[in-house]
């Protein structure tokens, strides 16, 4: 099982030094990414009968098609 860092000290540090490296302009772009894109896949589970893993979406290229689709989805903010 994954290690949380919710609101780990280490994490806070490391996001503070990558902060404090970023310009203005890096940072500028970094909140419009936020309000632009949020994709959470922890729901993807192919443990189960009838789940498709990445590798079956390959041979069916539909890998292609889902990030054409985020691609397209991510254009527009979030609260479109």
């Amino acid at each position: 099982m994954a290690k949380h860092f919710k609101a780990s000290k280490a994490k806070k540090q490391h996001l503070s030094k990558i902060a404090n490296c970023l310009s203005d302009s890096q940072k500028e772009e970094a909140q419009r990414l936020l309000k632009l894109t949020k994709f959470c896949f922890a729901y993807f589970d192919d443990s189960h009968e009838l789940a498709q893993s990445f590798a079956d979406w390959q041979r069916e290229e539909l890998l292609t098609k889902l990030n054409e689709k985020l691609i397209e989805f991510s254009k527009e903010p979030l609260s479109h």
